[in-house]
């Protein structure tokens, strides 16, 4: 007969070999244990899938598109030449950007805002609502209130409360190579998860509408818009006023014509004072000549006339005409003729002696000497109209040049104006661009039009996501053989005593000659009985 022996767990060594004869032996020898722990394993399977509250879920798939906020402008930093624009690294890390605005905690402090912590810690239940589900909740209630009363926990306000369990509930996440994420909300009820992701759809909408456009960039815009159409109002009446004191309405032209007769009177003055200098000399030639001259000269006239000569003439030439008319009229004999002949020689005779022409000796003015003061005074005069036209000239070339230098400054001051107003010209156009395009963000922002549409609203599904009562009893078959198999074996791991044969020659080194089953007492009094 051979017992078990019980040996110290230091002195046994099993064996490594492991059969299938040995794992039905471990199974048998703890059968009871087994099945103890599978039907405990099972219970709490259908237990909780029966017990446990029921859980719906709401989806909502978002399609983000492109659209203008993946090349934005920011209508407050495009003031300088370059636009500033915004793009994104990548379709990927812009949808990531979704799902991570959709899990934030500001999100989730709206939704809460907005819906009421009451109604996400599901205080609000209605009166039909499973015995077993309310009993469970109010369970976890007292539980809680308890590990907050002995400060276990740290408490928490009802807000907070339901922004955790919000946040634990909702999910966010992205398809595989699409623009498409989903948003769902796993509650007691589906109404109450299609109303979370509703307004969590509602509100991201709004979020991200206002979070790819400045915030009161519209305000600051037409703020700045109007301060500069004022201040470019008064400068260009200032330019006005300015052009009107001045009076240049054409500063350009007026600059070139006041050039010219600066110019023109430069050049005559350079004329004047050429000809002064000349003048000058020529005066100064005329003195000098004048002093060599006398005022007065000695004149010798000739060819005066002789009276007496001039009358015995008259007197010869009658003679001759009377001797002409008697020789044709007389012989030559006629004492008539022979006197006029011999008053004709007598008359020749004494006109031989008389000159023809007499001549006298006369002390007059020195024509050139006149001349010559008269050219010379004719040069003074003309001297003296020379440089009071050139001392004109200069008085008119000094008040050109003020009026020249005058001008200039008005120019400058114009300029400067025209300047000013051309920049903050520039700078009203900027605005209103700027502007009308905030004006257009916010009327965008205000129909909430976005690169965001949704595919799928919130969705209303009255089947419940968990628990899965099949799905929970087939897992809790699994778990009870699994959990009723390692039971066994552990227990016989744990059991040192020799239960084999092998064992018994492999631990004592001896042959075993007979084997006896262990029997229990009703197997023996059974046998007894039969032995009778």
């Amino acid at each position: 007969m051979n017992r078990t022996a019980q040996k110290p767990a230091s002195h046994y060594i099993p064996s490594l070999n492991y059969s299938r004869r040995d794992f039905y032996r471990q199974i048998s020898r703890h059968y009871k244990k087994s099945i103890a722990v599978f039907l405990l394993v099972v219970s709490a399977a259908m237990l909780f899938s029966f017990l446990a509250p029921s859980v719906y879920q709401s989806q909502s798939i978002l399609y983000v598109r492109l659209g203008r906020e993946n090349v934005r402008l920011d209508p407050t930093a495009t003031f300088g030449q370059t636009a500033v624009m915004t793009i994104p690294n990548s379709r990927e890390s812009e949808i990531n950007t979704a799902v991570e605005i959709l899990k934030s905690r500001a999100l989730a402090e709206k939704v809460v805002e907005a819906l009421g912590p009451a109604l996400i810690l599901e205080e609000e239940s209605s009166v039909a609502e499973a015995s077993s589900e309310s009993l469970l909740r109010r369970g976890v209630a007292t539980w809680r209130d308890i590990l907050e009363q002995l400060r276990l926990t740290t408490p928490l306000s009802k807000q907070e409360r339901a922004i955790d369990k919000l946040r634990k509930n909702f999910s966010a996440q992205t398809f595989n190579k699409t623009d498409l994420l989903s948003i769902s909300y796993r509650g007691s009820s589906p109404e109450l998860a299609q109303r979370v992701v509703a307004k969590f759809t509602e509100l991201y909408l709004d979020e991200h509408a206002g979070l790819n456009r400045t915030p009161n960039s519209l305000q600051f815009l037409e703020q700045q818009t109007e301060r500069l159409r004022v201040e470019l109002t008064e400068a260009e009446q200032r330019l006005s006023d300015l052009k009107q004191e001045t009076e240049l309405a054409a500063p350009d032209s007026q600059r070139e014509l006041m050039a010219t007769r600066l110019s023109r009177l430069q050049d005559e003055l350079l004329s004047a004072d050429t000809l002064v200098v000349s003048t000058k000399s020529e005066v100064a030639a005329l003195h000098a000549t004048l002093k060599e001259l006398s005022a007065t000269q000695v004149a010798t006239t000739v060819g005066l006339s002789n009276p007496a000569a001039d009358g015995m003439r008259q007197l010869l030439y009658g003679l001759q005409l009377q001797e002409k008319k008697l020789a044709g009229k007389v012989t030559e004999d006629h004492p008539e003729l022979k006197s006029i002949r011999e008053q004709i020689v007598q008359s020749q005779a004494i006109l031989s002696k008389e000159q023809e022409a007499r001549s006298t000796v006369t002390e007059a003015p020195n024509r050139a000497y006149e001349e010559l003061s008269l050219a010379c005074l004719q040069q003074e005069v003309k001297l003296a109209s020379t440089q009071a036209k050139a001392n004109s000239l200069r008085e008119q070339i000094a008040d050109a040049k003020k009026l020249f230098q005058t001008q200039i400054e008005s120019e400058l001051r114009i300029a400067t104006l025209q300047r000013e107003v051309q920049l903050q010209d520039i700078s009203y156009r900027k605005y209103t661009d700027n502007l009308e395009q905030a004006q257009i963000d916010h009327a965008l922002e205000a129909a909430r039009i976005s690169n965001i549409n949704v595919v799928q609203p919130a969705t209303f599904i009255e089947r419940p996501i968990s628990p899965k009562i099949l799905l929970n009893l087939i897992a809790g078959l699994f778990g009870g053989v699994v959990a009723a198999i390692g039971l066994a074996i552990f227990c016989d791991v744990i059991d040192h005593s020799l239960k084999t044969p092998e064992e018994i020659e492999e631990k004592l080194k001896l042959p075993l000659l007979v084997s006896i089953p262990r029997l229990d007492r009703r197997q023996l009094a059974l046998n007894g009985r039969d032995r009778a």
